[in-house]
Order: structure tokens, then C-alpha cells, then sequence
């Protein structure tokens, strides 16, 4: 499996972009839109509440001092504003995506172009063959983004076995050379489990 390059400064170089979106490592100025997500309780609504203003803003202030590797902003490239953020990490064995936007980018079309940029960087440059995604089960829009982007429901967290094995359960991904890729989405349920997992988004 790969492991992640150092430093993390500029991991996420070149930048990659779509249509709607620019996806880069976090920056100096990014911290208000940081802040703003991570205190909204819509948004944070499926992945443990709210942060407190302080906590948020310490959160925000270490992100772009001391980018870490696989955190990301989602640049909206019409207004050149930050309408999101994510992470790619390794929480429970494989890679793992999460993201988040800010509530004026809802239903946009900007998380899903995000997510499947970041899935095809992922694939391309990490030499990998799995990728998983976690949400609530009643998290439905954040299910159907994650399903039009390829992932296949892999059931829920609790129950999931995450092996080598499990990519033969996954949706395959044509690239160069044909090599398969998965992206796989196993559900979170119980506020027990959702806030043992969510703090590791941060």
C-alpha cells in the first residue's frame, strides 16, 4: 500500500480543477470559510454537531500554518471563493474521503465534481485499488452524490470487514492500462459510533 509523501506542504500539487471546482491544499485566508463550515450546524449536522467558535477558529488557524497531508479546499472557480473542504486519510484502514460545503454551495453540483476529481486523482497517483466514503444512513444526499460517483454500498460501518477482499465487492473503474478501481460507501449509524469517527475528520 502507498504511504503518504512528505512534506505535506504542497501535497496537492499540481492542482486539480473541473468545471465548476479547483481543488487545492489549504492556504493562508482560507480560514473564514473554514470556520463558517465547521460551526454551521447544517453542515456539520451528520458528522457530530458544531464546533464552538473558539475551537473552530484554532482548527482553521492550524489547517493553513501546518498543512497536513490529504487535507483539502474546494475552490468555487466562478467566484474564486472557498465553498468546501475535505480530507483524504486513513481512519479505520483504508483510504477514506470526507468532504463538506458551505451551505450557499448546496445542490450546485460542487461536491460531486470535487469528489470525483479527488477520486481520480486519488487512483492515479497513489497506486491504490480502494477508496472507501462513510455517511449516516439517513444522510440521502450525501448516499446519492457518493453512489453517482461509482461508489458501491459496502453495508454499514459496524459490519464492514475492510480487506484486501473488499474490492471485489466494488464498482470497477476503467483507467489507463484497464486497471480497476473501487470506491466503496459503508454507512454510520448511531451517535455513539458517528462522534467516535467524526472527530477524526478534523
Amino acid at each position: 500500500m502507498s504511504e503518504r509523501p512528505e512534506p505535506a506542504v504542497g501535497w496537492f500539487h499540481p492542482v486539480v480543477q473541473g468545471d465548476l471546482v479547483l481543488v487545492r491544499a489549504p492556504a493562508v485566508g482560507d480560514e473564514p470559510a473554514l470556520v463558517e463550515m465547521s460551526t454551521d450546524p447544517q453542515v456539520r449536522r451528520y458528522v457530530g454537531g458544531p464546533l464552538d467558535l473558539s475551537t473552530a477558529q484554532s482548527r482553521a488557524a492550524r489547517k493553513v500554518a501546518e498543512p497536513r497531508w490529504g487535507h483539502f479546499v474546494i475552490v468555487d472557480r466562478a467566484s474564486d471563493t472557498v465553498a468546501g473542504s475535505g480530507s483524504l486519510a486513513r481512519k479505520r484502514g483504508p483510504w477514506e474521503i470526507s468532504y463538506q460545503l458551505r451551505r450557499a454551495w448546496w445542490g450546485r453540483g460542487l461536491a460531486g465534481e470535487s469528489v470525483s476529481l479527488i477520486r481520480d486523482w486519488f487512483f492515479t497517483r497513489m497506486g491504490e485499488d480502494l477508496l472507501i466514503a462513510t455517511t449516516q444512513r439517513v444522510n440521502v444526499a450525501s448516499r446519492r452524490l457518493l453512489q453517482r460517483a461509482g461508489a458501491t454500498h459496502a453495508g454499514s460501518l459496524s459490519s464492514t470487514a475492510w480487506s484486501k477482499n473488499a474490492t471485489s465487492s466494488a464498482v470497477p473503474y476503467r483507467r489507463p492500462r484497464e486497471v480497476c478501481r473501487g470506491l466503496l460507501l459503508a454507512e454510520r449509524s448511531g451517535a455513539h459510533q458517528q462522534k467516535e469517527t467524526c472527530d477524526q475528520y478534523e
